[in-house]
């Protein structure tokens, strides 16, 4: 049912209604600001419910999320937003400093606890079907960088379905189990 929690982060609980209708606006909102499918956008937070709401709406507007990982260097970090050239930033508040430290080129930001809703205020809640291919890029992963610095892996829409289910599978989640969400 649309009015069943769908994400907890302590205290705070989204249905997924309430899900469904600020992804939508914040799909609408990318579109808004020039993101295309294909464009890129990073996100340096940690886990929090704006962060499922971004992949979800980045999925909506066909947009490839760079999960970018907060414990970084100046260098790597750097590198890996160079890597993808994102088109918009998504930023926790206390991670800001990282990112002010970098040249970025006036890569456009948003700061999730002060920006973030009244982005999705201003998006259409109208959902647009783009009719995406399920091999289009959702989320690029960095890899550890073992070898020198970290390198960007693009997982598709099918691949994040086909991960969900075989997880749900192996562990035997049913419908109205819950999990905790340890990686961005």
């Amino acid at each position: 049912s649309m009015s069943a929690v769908a994400l907890i982060d302590g205290e705070r609980t989204s249905t997924y209604a309430q899900v469904d209708e600020r992804t939508t606006c914040f799909a609408n909102r990318l579109a808004d600001l020039g993101l295309k499918p294909g464009s890129r956008l990073a996100v340096l937070a940690t886990n929090c419910i704006e962060y499922v709401e971004i992949e979800l709406a980045a999925a909506k507007a066909g947009v490839i999320v760079a999960a970018l990982n907060w414990r970084l260097g100046d260098r790597e970090l750097k590198h890996c937003i160079e890597l993808v050239s994102p088109s918009l930033i998504v930023e926790g508040a206390a991670l800001s400093q990282n990112l002010d430290r970098l040249d970025l080129n006036n890569i456009p930001r948003i700061v999730l606890e002060h920006d973030f809703d009244a982005q999705i205020a201003l998006g259409d809640s109208t959902y647009q079907d783009l009719h995406l291919d399920s091999e289009c890029g959702l989320v690029i992963l960095y890899t550890s960088g073992t070898t020198g610095l970290p390198k960007g892996a693009l997982i598709s829409h099918r691949a994040m379905i086909a991960r969900a289910m075989l997880f749900a599978s192996e562990l035997g989640i049913a419908r109205d189990d819950h999990f905790v969400a340890w990686t961005p």
